[in-house]
């Protein structure tokens, strides 16, 4: 009989496998690559961005392969070099961007609660004490609660 430890090894072993397998396919895997630079121009000249082609080439060839972007004759050692940063340091982005995100979160957080405060029955629970004539001060209470 297998120990604990083998079972929870095999089952690792079993999970890693089937992730691998269910891993989606490179759309662009296997496309040849004047084919890849001819519909990129195709695409650029349909959207008037003609001017921008070798800047879509270049993308469309990193995203064909991105593990191998060293090897890319069209990239420029300066496109590379971005290429080999963003590599080295996932996470490094502009502060800007992490502000952004940061306060999206916060006005995500305040949403849900605000959503969540009307859904609970604390409305109808304590609406009804209140007077019938609103003032001032049951407005104010019935704004907190609810």
């Amino acid at each position: 009989m297998p120990s604990i430890y083998q079972v929870s090894l095999i089952l690792h072993l079993r999970f890693v496998q089937y992730s691998q397998l269910a891993r989606i396919e490179n759309p662009l895997k296997g496309i040849p690559k004047e084919t890849l630079m001819a519909q990129v121009r195709a695409f650029a000249t349909e959207h008037r961005l003609s001017n921008e082609v070798d800047v879509f080439i270049k993308g469309v060839l990193v995203a064909q392969s991105p593990i191998d972007y060293e090897n890319i004759s069209e990239l420029h050692e300066n496109d590379r070099a971005a290429l080999r940063r963003e590599d080295a340091h996932k996470w490094h982005q502009p502060k800007a961007l992490w502000f952004t995100i940061a306060v999206c979160s916060i006005g995500a957080a305040v949403q849900g609660w605000d959503q969540a405060a009307r859904l609970e029955p604390t409305e109808q629970t304590f609406r009804s004490p209140l007077p019938l004539v609103l003032d001032h001060k049951a407005l104010m209470i019935n704004g907190l609660l609810g």
